[in-house]
C-alpha cells in the first residue's frame, strides 16, 4: 500500500523554519564580517589590557623586552610595557671620568651594579647617571597590536621639566641595534604595524642602515606617539650614534612626534634623515611635530645635526622631510615650536619624485620654530634652492609654491622693531606672516629664523593680490640683525623663508643749525670759519657770508655738538660751545672782538 505524505498544515510550516533559519544565520554572519574591524570589536569579548614588566637587559626569553612584545602581540588588547631592571644586571652601564670638562667619552664605558649613581666614585660629573642597555643584534622588534612601551618607568628616570631650551631629560633604557659602527644587519629598531603605538623615554640609536629607522611608523599605525625619546645619540644627548632615520612615518595619520608638554619633548639628533614623513602610494596626514630638538645636543644648542652618514659621506640629509611618490600624499601636516638646526642640508624639505604628476604635497605648515645653521635652505620647496615668487601666486606644486613675502625695512628702537613689506599671493587670501631674528643670513641671501619674533594676519581685502603689512614687535636688536619672515594661506601652505633684510636704527630727523657772528657793534663778519662736530668726531665747516650769517642744513637731531668759530682778525671766548639738539636751532650767534697788539679782548655769544 503507498504511503501518502501530507506536507500541508502543521508539518508543512516545521519544514519551511528548518530551511529558512541557516539562511538567516548566513545572511547575519556575512553582514557582521562585512563590518569595520573597530565596529566588530564592539561586539567581540574584550582581554583585559596587560602590563608586562621589562627585568632584563637580554634579546630573548623571559622578562626581556622582546618576549613581552611578542607577549603584547598575543593579546588583542591596548598593553604596557614598563621597565623594572635591577641594578646587578650585567648591561647595566655608565660613563667614568674622562678628565676633560663639558664631555663625556664612549671609550670610558664601564659596567657597574650600584643602585645609587651618587656612590659610584669615578662616575663622569658631566653625566652622572648610569642606564640599562638592551641590544638587539640587528634583529628588529615588530610590534602588532596597541602597545605602550614607557622608559620613564625604569627607576630612576626622569621626564623633561624645561617649556623651551636645553632638556633635562634623564633616561635609563637604551634600545640599540649594538654594532660598532651601527649598520650591521640592521633593518630597524621598532617596526609597528596597523595599530596606535606609544613610545616614551627610550634612547634609540645605532641602526644606521640607509633605509632602516629607529622608529618606523608604518601602514596604518595612525594615532601613535614618540614622546621624550633621545634618538640618535647616547644617553647624555651630546654623542651622535646615528640610525638611518630617527623616525619614519609611512602611510599613517594623527601621528605625534613630541608634543605640547615639556616631558613630551623629543632629541632627535645624529641621524641620517631626522623625521621623514613620505607618502609612498598611500596617504601621510596630520602628523604632529612639535616641541622637538631637531639637530641640537641635548643643551639646545650645541651641534650634533642630522644628515652624516659613514655609508654615504657625500650625500646631505634634511632634519625633517615631507614627500610623496607613486601616487601618495602628504598633507596637513604641522611643525611647531622646534629648534631645527646643524643639519647637513636643509631644516625642513618638502619635495616628491615626479612634482605635477599624481602625488601630493600641500597644507604643511611650518611655525614658531627655530631654525637656523642648516646646510642648505632653512625650509626648502622642491628641492631646487630658492623658489622665486610669481605674480597673483598662481603656480602650483609643492605647499602650492606658497610665495613668501617681501620686506622693506627693519627699524629697530629701543626694544621694539618695526617691520615693513608686502606680500604677493592668491587675490583674496588670507595669510600669516611671521617674523624671524638671526645674526646671520643663509649665503643665498634668503633667510633661516632663529629666533620667532611674532607674527601678523593680513587679507587681501582689494582683491588685486598685493598686501602690504607695518607691524611693530618686542624685541631687542643690534645693528646688522638679519630680520626674515614666511607666509601660510589658509589651507596651511607655508613659503620658504624670504630675502633677509638689516636690522637699523630709526633714521634721525633732520634739523637746521645756523646763525650770525658780529662785532661788539652788530657788524656781521664774513669769512668766519665755523664748525660743527658731532659725537663720532666728524666735522662739518661752513663759512660766514658778508653780512655775517652762517648755517648747516641736514643735522641729524638727537646728538650732542660742538660749535667752533675761527678768523685771523677776531677772537671768540665761548668758542667752542657745547650745544644738545632736537630741534632746529637758528640763533647760535657769537661776538666777536678784534685782537690787539697788546692782547685781546674777549667776545662771547648771544
Amino acid at each position: 500500500m503507498k504511503r501518502i505524505i501530507n506536507y500541508s498544515g502543521k508539518n508543512r510550516h516545521r519544514r519551511q523554519i528548518v530551511f529558512v533559519l541557516p539562511s538567516i544565520i548566513l545572511f547575519w554572519l556575512a553582514a557582521y564580517l562585512l563590518l569595520p574591524a573597530s565596529i566588530r570589536q564592539m561586539f567581540e569579548p574584550r582581554v583585559a589590557a596587560a602590563t608586562f614588566t621589562v627585568t632584563n637587559t637580554s634579546n630573548s626569553g623571559a622578562g626581556s623586552l622582546r618576549q613581552l612584545i611578542l607577549d603584547a602581540n598575543a593579546n588583542s588588547n591596548a598593553d604596557t610595557i614598563n621597565f623594572n631592571i635591577p641594578p646587578t644586571d650585567p648591561r647595566h652601564f655608565y660613563y667614568q671620568n674622562n678628565g676633560v670638562a663639558g664631555t663625556v667619552s664612549q671609550s670610558m664605558i664601564a659596567a657597574t651594579t650600584a643602585a645609587d649613581d651618587a656612590t659610584i666614585a669615578d662616575i663622569d660629573p658631566d653625566w652622572a647617571h648610569s642606564w640599562y642597555s638592551i641590544s638587539t643584534d640587528g634583529t628588529r622588534l615588530t610590534i602588532g597590536t596597541e602597545v605602550t612601551i614607557d622608559g620613564y618607568t625604569q627607576p630612576g628616570a626622569q621626564s623633561n621639566t624645561n617649556a623651551t631650551g636645553g632638556l633635562n631629560t634623564v633616561l635609563r633604557v637604551e634600545v640599540t641595534n649594538g654594532s660598532s659602527d651601527g649598520t650591521s644587519n640592521c633593518v630597524d629598531i621598532f617596526t609597528t604595524l596597523s595599530a596606535p603605538h606609544t613610545f616614551r623615554g627610550l634612547i634609540i640609536n645605532r641602526c644606521g642602515n640607509s633605509s632602516a629607522k629607529a622608529i618606523n611608523f608604518d601602514i596604518n599605525n595612525n594615532g601613535s606617539i614618540a614622546a621624550g625619546n633621545f634618538i640618535g645619540t647616547d644617553p647624555s644627548g651630546t654623542i651622535a650614534l646615528f640610525n638611518g632615520t630617527g623616525i619614519g612615518v609611512s602611510g599613517s595619520s594623527n601621528i605625534s612626534i613630541g608634543g605640547a608638554s615639556p616631558a613630551d619633548r623629543n632629541l632627535i639628533s645624529g641621524n641620517f634623515r631626522g623625521i621623514d614623513l613620505t607618502g609612498n602610494g598611500n596617504g601621510i596626514s596630520n602628523v604632529s611635530i612639535t616641541g622637538n630638538l631637531i639637530g641640537t645636543a641635548r643643551d639646545g644648542v650645541s651641534p650634533l645635526g642630522n644628515g652624516f652618514s659613514p655609508q654615504f659621506p657625500g650625500s646631505p640629509a634634511d632634519g625633517i622631510s615631507i614627500g610623496a611618490f607613486n601616487s601618495g600624499a602628504a598633507v596637513n601636516n604641522r611643525i611647531e615650536n622646534n629648534v631645527i638646526a646643524f643639519n647637513s642640508r636643509s631644516g625642513v624639505f618638502m619635495g616628491g619624485g615626479g612634482v605635477g604628476s599624481t602625488q601630493t604635497v600641500t597644507g604643511n605648515s611650518v611655525s614658531n620654530n627655530s631654525i637656523h645653521s642648516n646646510g642648505s635652505l632653512g625650509i626648502d620647496l622642491n628641492g631646487d634652492s630658492v623658489t622665486a615668487n610669481d605674480a597673483c601666486d598662481v603656480d602650483t606644486g609643492i605647499n602650492n609654491l606658497q610665495n613668501y613675502p617681501v620686506l622693506a625695512s627693519a627699524t629697530a628702537s629701543g626694544g621694539s622693531i618695526n617691520i615693513t613689506g608686502m606680500l604677493d599671493s592668491n587675490a583674496g587670501g588670507t595669510f600669516r606672516i611671521e617674523f624671524f631674528a638671526s645674526p646671520a643670513a643663509d649665503p643665498s641671501g634668503f633667510g633661516e629664523g632663529k629666533t620667532f619674533l611674532g607674527a601678523t594676519t593680513v587679507t587681501d581685502s582689494d582683491n588685486n593680490c598685493l598686501t602690504n603689512f607695518n607691524v611693530t614687535l618686542p624685541y631687542t636688536a643690534s645693528a646688522g640683525t638679519f630680520i626674515t619672515s614666511t607666509a601660510t594661506d589658509a589651507q596651511g601652505n607655508t613659503s620658504e623663508f624670504s630675502a633677509v633684510t638689516t636690522a637699523a636704527p630709526p633714521t634721525a630727523a633732520l634739523v637746521q643749525v645756523s646763525g650770525r657772528v658780529v662785532t661788539a657793534k652788530g657788524r656781521g663778519i664774513s669769512r668766519a670759519r665755523v664748525e660743527l662736530i658731532d659725537a663720532s668726531g666728524e666735522v662739518r665747516i661752513a663759512y660766514t657770508n658778508s653780512f655775517g650769517y652762517y648755517r648747516f642744513e641736514e643735522v641729524a637731531a638727537g646728538g650732542t655738538y660742538i660749535l667752533t668759530v675761527t678768523s685771523k682778525r677776531f677772537t671768540f671766548a665761548a668758542s667752542p660751545f657745547v650745544l644738545f639738539i632736537l630741534e632746529d636751532a637758528n640763533e647760535i650767534n657769537f661776538t666777536a672782538f678784534p685782537v690787539r697788539k697788546s692782547g685781546y679782548e674777549t667776545g662771547g655769544i648771544e
